[in-house]
């Protein structure tokens, strides 16, 4: 039986109240005058509070969303960490294995938008799930399907068409979480709680570094695939069967008998106004911004591996694998606990943001330039390690700045700017293996990379906003 002390209270037309109000209605009416009540939310900010996560389930969610995109960032970087193995096993060079690599992004640009459409009108909850099941199969055949064909190219063609395809159902991922955060979350809490549960991307990053080395060193390849493949469908079984079930509130039926109903957290019918957006200079501040920190960002995620194996090939591999994204965690949640405290304290969102967006991309411009010349190992994990934190570190501002300027679309305006970080992912890869096929450079593949944080900085600094636009 449902506790109704434990859950919101709906009217029989599906409108919902808050516990306390569910009490004092429940003291003044008697059950046969259920069928005359009528309850009327008097504006938005009501029905948003009624909405929101309660303690207890904001702290399950977080926890479940941390360990979901731990286990998403885990698939997305076991071919990075396994890069080396399976380039030397099917006879790739340079280009090719970033072609490999790189096409994971190609499907990834492309559902974004969709993906966030999607869990603004059917929930983030229900998306991020189902894509979970998807990508769970895809990473735990791609070790049987390397060997489906006999030829090198057959054999490089299906894996950049499963990296495509996992490409395409991970972009559903963010986009649903953010949705889902920025609607549910408790909006004191938002951006702690997105910076905690964004932080989960790099300690998946750390979990594939790390275990994914072992299991590389002592098994082979294959079982990295297998073991993060059957995680990431146990969490989604888990998510299917027993969170959402856990999102119910209590229906008054007319006879004044109660049940219970799964509570709904759509985004409203207001029309999207794109001319308004697309024509307002902070939305395409805040792309660029998002824009030319994803560029660095893909680079640092699936090169740094091969970076570190070339230059200096005796040292541990867990270092350089482990290190610089383990430092990122507290600061993605840091700067979501700062973000809050500031903006507590009075500072304006806009301020607030560009602050904690400044922060990162210096940090990030300042070790990039330098990393590239340095010959020493300790060094370069130190700079490495700034670098990837300067880069979580924005997770407190920029990532927020969506559901800063249209919060009745948070999840559709989310997906667009990650579309667009999507594509320089892509772009960072692909040129820096085209750049190392050449040159054979790294400096020149850092100091490039660092050039386009600047742009993206001075970009959302100057003309960035965190009022409402729509």
């Amino acid at each position: 039986m449902v506790d109704p002390n434990q859950a919101l209270f709906s009217a029989d037309d599906g409108t919902f109240i808050s516990v306390p109000e569910k009490e004092k209605l429940l003291n003044n009416h008697k059950a046969n005058d259920v069928a005359s009540l009528q309850i009327t939310l008097e504006n938005d900010d009501l029905k948003q509070k009624s909405e929101v996560w309660n303690d207890k389930e904001q702290w399950q969610w977080m926890i479940s969303l941390f360990i979901g995109t731990t286990l998403l960032y885990a698939q997305r970087t076991a071919l990075p960490v396994c890069a080396v193995s399976v380039s030397s096993e099917f006879g790739w060079d340079k280009a090719q294995t970033g072609l490999v690599l790189s096409c994971f992004f190609w499907g990834y640009t492309l559902t974004q938008v969709v993906g966030g459409y999607t869990s603004d009108k059917v929930g983030g909850d229900q998306v991020i799930s189902a894509a979970m099941l998807v990508t769970g199969i895809i990473t735990l055949i791609t070790p049987e399907a390397a060997y489906y064909f006999d030829d090198k190219s057959s054999t490089m063609l299906l894996l950049i068409l499963l990296r495509f395809f996992m490409g395409v159902t991970q972009a559903f991922h963010y986009p649903g979480m953010t949705s889902l955060m920025y609607k549910r979350a408790q909006p004191e809490d938002r951006s702690r709680v997105i910076g905690i549960v964004y932080s989960s991307g790099y300690a998946g990053t750390v979990l594939s570094g790390s275990l994914g080395s072992v299991l590389l060193e002592v098994f082979d390849w294959h079982v990295v695939f297998h073991m993060f493949g059957l995680a990431a469908l146990a969490w989604a079984v888990y998510v299917r069967t027993y969170m959402l079930k856990k999102s119910s509130v209590i229906i008054l039926n007319q006879n004044g008998t109660s049940r219970e109903k799964k509570r709904s957290f759509r985004s409203s019918s207001e029309p999207i106004q794109w001319k308004k957006l697309i024509k307002h200079k902070a939305f395409w501040a805040m792309l660029t911004g998002h824009f030319c920190l994803n560029y660095a960002l893909g680079i640092l995620l699936f090169w740094l591996p091969t970076f570190f194996t070339e230059n200096f090939p005796g040292e541990k591999a867990w270092i350089f694998n482990v290190l610089p994204w383990l430092a990122a965690v507290p600061f993605s949640m840091g700067s979501g606990v700062i973000a809050d405290k500031l903006i507590a304290y009075g500072y304006s969102v806009g301020l607030t943001r560009k602050f904690i967006h400044s922060i990162s991309c210096l940090s990030m411009i300042v070790s990039l330039m330098v990393v590239g010349f340095s010959k020493s190992f300790k060094l370069c994990v130190f700079l490495m390690m700034i670098a990837v934190s300067g880069q979580s570190f924005s997770n407190g501002g920029l990532v927020n700045n969506p559901n800063d300027i249209a919060p009745k679309h948070s999840g559709f305006v989310f997906g667009i700017m990650n579309t667009f970080g999507a594509i320089t992912s892509f772009l960072g890869v692909y040129i820096a293996g085209f750049i190392l096929h050449h040159t054979n450079s790294w400096a020149l593949v850092f100091t490039s990379s660092a050039g386009v944080v600047f742009i993206g900085f001075v970009s959302f600094v100057l003309f960035g906003t965190g009022k409402r636009i729509i």
